[in-house]
C-alpha cells in the first residue's frame, strides 16, 4: 500500500514540477533496512514549499503541525499515509540533491540523500527530547552505519557527529558502533 502511495505522490509531484528527497525511514529502507512506519517524509526546497501545500489540499491532507522548517500533514483516509515535510533552502537542497542516491522503492525511482546526509538528518532530528525518547532516529543511525559499512573514524563522520549530534548521542553511539566491532 505504501509503494502505490509513494508512486502516486512522486507522479502527482512530476506533473506540477514539484521535486523532492525522499528522508525519514522510507529512506532507511532504500539502503536496505527495513523497518514499518506509517508517515512519509520528504525534504524540499523552500521556495516549492506553497506548491506542495497547493498539491497536498488538492490530494485531501490537512495541515496538523507547522513552522518555518518543518511541516506535517493528516492523510485524508486511513488508506493514505500522514506525510511529513522538512523544509530546507535553496542552496542546501540543491547540495543535497546534487550528491543523493537514486533508489527503486517497488516501481518507482526516488532520490534519497547520500548515507552520510541521511545520518545527518537523522541526529538533527534526535535533538529533540521526544524524538530522542522514541528511539526510532537512533535506530536508524545505527543501521544506516552498519548498512553501509560506514567508517565512523572518518574525517567526514566526524564532522558530522560534531555539528548534528548532541554530547549524549554521540558518547552513545559511539560505545554501540565500537561494540559491533570487538
Amino acid at each position: 500500500m505504501i509503494l502505490q502511495f509513494i508512486e502516486r505522490l512522486t507522479r502527482e509531484a512530476a506533473v506540477r514540477g514539484l521535486d523532492f528527497l525522499l528522508i525519514g525511514s522510507h529512506a532507511v529502507n532504500a539502503y536496505g533496512y527495513l523497518r514499518t512506519t506509517f508517515d512519509v517524509d520528504l525534504l524540499i526546497a523552500d521556495n516549492q514549499r506553497p506548491a506542495w501545500k497547493t498539491l497536498l489540499a488538492h490530494l485531501g491532507y490537512t495541515v496538523r503541525h507547522e513552522v518555518d522548517a518543518f511541516a506535517q500533514f493528516n492523510a485524508p483516509s486511513k488508506e493514505d499515509f500522514d506525510l511529513d515535510l522538512m523544509v530546507v533552502d535553496e542552496t542546501t537542497y540543491a547540495k543535497l540533491r546534487a550528491n543523493s542516491a537514486r533508489k527503486t522503492l517497488g516501481a518507482t525511482e526516488l532520490s534519497v540523500p547520500p548515507p552520510l546526509h541521511l545520518i545527518a538528518l537523522k541526529l538533527h532530528a534526535l535533538r529533540t527530547e521526544h524524538r530522542v525518547r522514541r528511539g526510532t532516529d537512533y535506530q536508524d543511525v545505527l543501521a544506516i552505519i552498519r548498512q553501509m559499512d560506514i567508517n565512523t573514524q572518518s574525517r567526514e563522520f566526524q564532522q558530522i557527529l560534531d555539528r548534528y549530534a548532541t554530547a549524549s548521542i554521540r558518547n552513545q553511539l559511539l560505545r554501540d558502533v565500537t561494540g559491533d566491532r570487538q
